[in-house]
């Protein structure tokens, strides 16, 4: 089955296998859009968190000198302790944002 453009797969008897659908899987891609879960809903859901959360971070992008909102008008910087430094494209003002969420992580 697809979802949310990850395709899920039954594994074995006990398992359910998901994947991105622009998975490659070679060993040396560093791809790793993949996980295990033990349930069908468990599968999906560690799917949504993953949506959630990468949504929770693109909404932290905000420029406190001009209000701008828009992700894409942002360009990276550096990783510091607490997460990560953009600047604004319009008025080149930096910001802090929350580390992207890993996709390894779900």
């Amino acid at each position: 089955m697809t979802y949310r453009n990850y395709t899920i797969t039954r594994y074995y008897s006990d398992h359910w296998q998901y994947q991105h659908n622009e998975f490659d899987g070679a060993p040396d891609s560093g791809d790793k859009r993949n996980g295990f879960a033990a349930t069908l809903c468990e599968a999906k859901a560690a799917i949504d968190e993953y949506f959630e959360d990468l949504d929770e971070y693109e909404s932290s992008f905000h420029c406190n000198n001009c209000g701008n909102p828009d992700i894409e008008d942002f360009e990276y910087r550096r990783t510091v302790s607490n997460g990560e430094v953009w600047s604004c494209d319009n008025c080149k003002t930096e910001t802090v944002v929350g580390i992207k969420p890993n996709e390894d992580d779900y």
